[in-house]
């Protein structure tokens, strides 16, 4: 039980440091990755991301 605490309180800095980006059809490289301002490509997004960020890709059809 102490180990099982001890494991969970070493990863909650991880998951506090994450962030969020997004990348959508309509958005643009230059954006900022946010849901209001997304990137427009899947290779700027996992380009720009660091472990333990999430990338969400918004619906669309993706062209390349």
């Amino acid at each position: 039980m102490r180990k099982a605490i001890i494991i969970l309180l070493l990863c909650i800095p991880v998951a506090a440091s994450a962030k969020e980006y997004y990348v959508a059809t309509n958005g643009s490289d230059s954006n900022a990755g946010t849901l209001a301002s997304p990137w427009k490509t899947w290779a700027k997004g996992v380009a720009s991301i660091s472990a333990g960020d999430i990338l969400y890709i918004r619906g669309r059809i993706y062209v390349k």
